[in-house]
């Protein structure tokens, strides 16, 4: 066994013979906080020069081989930009094939995929939809007062017609369609 000294420490530790050239730390505390110590050394910068303008380009020890332009005005100097369908790109301010006008009506479903289709309609730019069924009730009779919804009496989503419509309390609503709930609920899981 051989006696050496740690660098970091000063302690002497015991190694055996195999190791004394290549052992420097008495713990792997020691070991570490050496480690610790190299990382966060500060190395060299590295000089590179630009591949256009030829200006001295100092660079981290980080990006040694990535960088080879001093600015992005020096890489992209010289570079013709080329289109390569200008009869298909998009053009500002051309308007899709596919952009709903005003007055369209759209059957969408929820998220979730419990609720039945309801129908849409949009009814100003950019992208303003509400209920059809709302729709339609507000030009027969005016706006919904707040705490009421539309009810469709035949159970019906998709029959938005005027009659098949009735005004509802968030209350009266539930109590109608509680029978509707009560299976589902006593349903064993």
């Amino acid at each position: 066994m051989t006696e050496l000294k740690c660098e970091i420490c000063g302690s002497s530790f015991m190694v055996k013979e195999y190791r004394k050239n290549t052992a420097r730390f008495c713990s792997r505390v020691c070991g570490g906080k050496w480690h610790a110590s190299q990382r966060f050394k500060a190395k060299p910068p590295m000089i590179k020069y630009c591949l256009t303008c030829a200006k001295p380009i100092e660079l981290r020890p980080s990006k040694y081989e990535r960088t080879k332009y001093c600015s992005k005005i020096c890489m992209n100097k010289g570079i013709v930009k080329r289109r390569n369908s200008p009869a298909t790109e998009f053009k500002k301010g051309a308007i899709p094939i596919n952009k709903d006008i005003t007055g369209t009506i759209r059957i969408r479903f929820r998220m979730n995929n419990k609720d039945k289709p309801r129908k849409w309609i949009k009814i100003a730019e950019p992208n303003i939809w509400i209920l059809y069924a709302k729709y339609v009730w507000q030009k027969a009779y005016g706006i919904i007062p707040n705490k009421l919804l539309i009810h469709h009496i035949n159970h019906n989503t998709l029959d938005d017609r005027i009659d098949n419509l009735m005004l509802l309390s968030r209350a009266e609503h539930m109590n109608i369609h509680r029978k509707q709930l009560k299976p589902q609920q006593d349903a064993p899981h």
